[in-house]
């Protein structure tokens, strides 16, 4: 296997540095130094040294050999909207990995000397400055299934297999959306849950709860989750103004699955004239049958942005925080019993209901605290274009996109992007849409979605096979 050196420029071949006039004699590529705390430090440039053999008929054609070599690597980061990329394969290695090069410069070792067959030979040494990671090729994700049908609800997620690469890789996914709301929707979220996520479930029924509030009534229409027969949802009517536990749900069994921090969003219909009804939820801790609680995921009571007894497929869905698990949160142990979570109420006056659907929860910091959440609005609707979330460098973290091109980019975009782990089988990215800020964030469960997703591993040294 040859060994493959060469510049890119926004992914086109541009400079073969062993070819032509060039030849690699010496490169070995360094590695990120460590951080403080033990990890790689993969925010710092590295500095890396090519030995090279120009060679060439005429002296000139050395020189502009070594020109060009010079002016493409000098001016790496000074044109807009370019992207140079220094891509190698040692002889001994399957597969190339690429690398941003920053900045660049030639250095002359010596003069240039004539050769036995007439030619010039010039030795110099390549200096670059790049980013400190390899990266493979932007690949397509083969999903389980390959075409899955996702509603906006329950099985609104995609599974992965296992990836290549030894660090989080950048992804992007593209979300169809068609029927319900998709001609009012203008905001998307998406989130990974990188550990143990078939143990794990991402909605909560308030109907399904181990613990209800007495005073709940049932509601069977359709369009509360999971949609079909039976009761799909709860209604609270305030007897008083009273702070009032309204459902628990809790785990015994799969406790490592749940750790972690999420962002809970509770669906529900307010029936009332005005606004009247608030709501905060948290998680705790069972320790011998003693229920500890954790901090509340909000300071004081969220209260219902609007009123909405009229809708029926479209409902409300409001933001009650972040919650972790175990709580209080802790990296290492999992409380031996089990863990819970509970939502709690609270109504201004004793007038009108509220019709308690489910509670997503979507997972937050599982591929590095700030990201693995990323949540969108944009100034279009989803039936002019597909959101599409992409965590790669120099790429908009959301914009719509046509399945072929880019569009437009979001007006608002909120969390960190979605970084894969690798050589982790099962991992799950959940989505949602539904209206903007100003359309009050009602959802619509009937909603079907369509994702395409890829990504590029990442590797600190030289990729293997995987």
């Amino acid at each position: 296997m040859a060994t493959v050196a060469k510049l890119q420029e926004n992914g086109s071949d541009v400079l073969d540095l062993n070819s032509g006039a060039f030849s690699v004699a010496e490169f070995l590529p360094n590695v990120p130094g460590l951080r403080a705390d033990g990890n790689y430090d993969l925010v710092s440039d590295i500095q890396d040294e090519m030995a090279l053999m120009v060679k060439a008929a005429t002296l000139d054609a050395v020189a502009n050999a070594l020109g060009e070599l010079d002016r493409r690597v000098y001016g790496a980061s000074l044109v807009p909207g370019r992207v140079t990329s220094l891509v190698w394969k040692a002889d001994t290695l399957t597969n190339s990995g690429a690398a941003i090069v920053k900045q660049g410069e030639v250095r002359r070792e010596g003069r240039a000397e004539k050769t036995h067959d007439g030619q010039y030979l010039q030795m110099a040494t390549l200096r670059l400055l790049r980013e400190p990671v390899w990266r493979g090729t932007w690949t397509q994700i083969t999903l389980d299934p390959s075409s899955p049908s996702m509603d906006n609800d329950d099985t609104a997620y995609i599974v992965l297999p296992e990836l290549d690469g030894d660090m989080p890789a950048p992804a992007r996914f593209i979300a169809q959306s068609s029927g319900g709301s998709t001609a009012s929707n203008k905001r998307a979220l998406a989130a990974l849950k990188a550990n143990s996520a078939a143990n794990f479930s991402h909605i909560l029924q308030v109907e399904s709860a181990n613990f209800l509030n007495g005073a709940l009534t049932n509601q069977a229409q359709t369009y509360f989750s999971p949609g079909g027969a039976g009761t799909t949802a709860k209604r609270w009517t305030a007897a008083d103004t009273n702070e009032t536990q309204l459902g628990q749900w809790y785990f015994t069994s799969n406790l490592a699955s749940w750790r972690g921090w999420y962002l809970p969003l509770l669906r529900l219909r307010e029936n009332s004239a005005s606004r009247n009804y608030r709501f905060r939820f948290r998680s705790g801790s069972i320790v011998n049958g003693v229920y500890v609680p954790g901090p509340w995921g909000t300071a004081n009571y969220v209260r219902v942005p609007t009123t909405n007894s009229a809708d029926t497929n479209e409902q409300l869905l409001i933001a009650l925080g972040l919650v972790g698990v175990p709580a209080p949160f802790s990296n290492r142990d999992m409380p031996k019993d089990g863990i819970y979570f509970e939502l709690y109420g609270k109504a201004d006056s004793v007038t009108g209901s509220a019709d308690l659907d489910n509670v997503f929860l979507m997972p937050v910091g599982e591929c590095g605290s700030g990201f693995g959440l990323v949540a969108a609005e944009f100034d279009l609707a989803f039936s002019a274009g597909r959101p599409t979330f992409d965590s790669r460098a120099d790429y908009p973290r959301a914009y719509l996109h046509d399945g072929t091109n880019f569009l437009v980019g979001a007006k608002r975009v909120e969390g960190g992007g979605i970084f894969l782990m690798p050589q982790v089988a099962g991992q799950r990215v959940y989505f949602l849409v539904m209206r903007d800020e100003a359309g009050n964030y009602k959802h619509d469960r009937t909603n079907t979605l369509a994702v395409t997703a890829h990504y590029q591993p990442i590797w600190v040294h030289m990729p293997g096979t995987n």
